[in-house]
């Protein structure tokens, strides 16, 4: 009998205990100072076994952003199941989205406007795109859901790294510029 799902299984506890030890670092160091060498430490194993998983830094946290954006994805689509009408769904999704960003010890810093490389990631991150493009399954086309769902990205990002003066004015804003156009109202 083929034991390669044992291979594979190893591999994805050797990859989850990497981002494990990545997501600690970033948290407590910040994720421009933390370097492959003090990730393959924290992790326990050598720089050679690191860069078997993740050839590059950029793949490292690249993999660390799908992680947490499906954490994301998953908290606030529990929060929103139950809101009705849609649109209020849509509009506490953003909202919920934000503060989360915004609450999270590593993300948060993350978006501040000196971060350049890890904003510039998850902007052009395909799994967020993927994950919001639930939000936007209203559109005519895949290609015009994606194209939203990009924006809606870009959107966030830019509320997270240069928010509005308060709360309120932060609802007023994805109440007149976000919701009416991810429900496609005139």
């Amino acid at each position: 009998m083929p034991k390669s799902w044992l291979a594979q299984e190893r591999r994805q506890l050797a990859a989850a205990r990497i981002l494990a030890a990545a997501e600690e670092l970033f948290a407590t160091s910040g994720v421009e100072a933390v370097t492959m060498a003090d990730v393959a430490a924290a992790a326990d194993c050598s720089r050679a076994t690191l860069y078997r998983y993740y050839p590059s830094r950029d793949e490292l946290i690249s993999d660390y952003i799908a992680l947490v954006t499906e954490r994301i994805v998953t908290a606030v689509a529990a929060k929103v199941a139950a809101l009705t009408p849609r649109r209020e769904q849509v509009r506490m999704s953003v909202v919920f989205t934000l503060a989360a960003v915004r609450d999270d010890p590593t993300l948060g810093p993350w978006f501040q406007l000196e971060a350049g490389l890890p904003a510039r990631i998850a902007i052009s991150h395909e799994v967020i795109a993927a994950a919001l493009d639930g939000f936007t399954a209203d559109s005519a086309s895949s290609a015009e859901s994606a194209a939203t769902a990009r924006w809606l990205a870009r959107t966030i990002v830019g509320l997270i790294t240069l928010p509005e003066p308060d709360a309120d004015a932060e609802l007023a804003y994805i109440d007149r510029f976000v919701v009416p156009h991810l429900l496609d109202e005139d």
